[in-house]
């Protein structure tokens, strides 16, 4: 399925998606499929803006199987600190497969499209190889699977390995901005 948008020309001179880094965790069976994707994003800014970002996975078939829009947080210029930082975690009902994931960065005062990346124009986007943790079973042990469906989320850092469901926590850092 192509995006709704035309990465190319989502582009606003005032704000951009610079740099996006990915790691992979959670696999059990060592199979190569993982059950949590941390993500890190860093998006620069002419000024102070407020923005959100939308995300999304789309299986081979163009079928979106996850999707969520973030809430609102500031982006203070064009610091090296300046990350928008969170982590997936799929507990039950996602396939073993390979997913491509969507971002788009919208402004939080109007919806306008700022900038967008996938697959189509991020290499590291493309052929995520992702399972949910009752999928990922080795000798018996699928890592705490509850009987609950659905994608659930976790903070990195101090909370990084504790499951949260249906909650997705964000952190804004603002080193370069000297808050924090």
């Amino acid at each position: 399925m192509q995006p709704e948008y035309d990465s190319y020309l989502a582009y606003d001179d005032e704000v951009m998606l610079v740099d996006i880094d990915l790691a992979l965790a959670g696999d059990n069976d060592f199979d190569g499929y993982y059950t949590r994707l941390d993500v890190m994003l860093d998006i620069d800014a002419g000024a102070e803006w407020e923005v959100y970002v939308d995300i999304s996975l789309e299986d081979d078939y163009g079928n979106i199987v996850y999707r969520h829009e973030g809430g609102d947080f500031v982006v203070y210029n064009d610091g090296y600190g300046d990350t928008y930082e969170f982590s997936l975690g799929f507990r039950d009902g996602l396939p073993r497969d390979y997913y491509q994931m969507y971002i788009s960065i919208h402004d939080a005062w109007n919806g306008d499209l700022l900038d967008a990346a996938s697959g189509y124009n991020w290499s590291s986007l493309r052929d995520l190889p992702l399972e949910s943790r009752d999928r990922d079973d080795y000798h018996g042990y699928t890592g705490g699977t509850s009987s609950s469906a659905g994608v659930e989320f976790t903070a990195a850092g101090a909370l990084d390995g504790l499951w949260l469901a249906a909650a997705l926590l964000f952190v804004v850092g603002r080193v370069a901005a000297g808050r924090r």
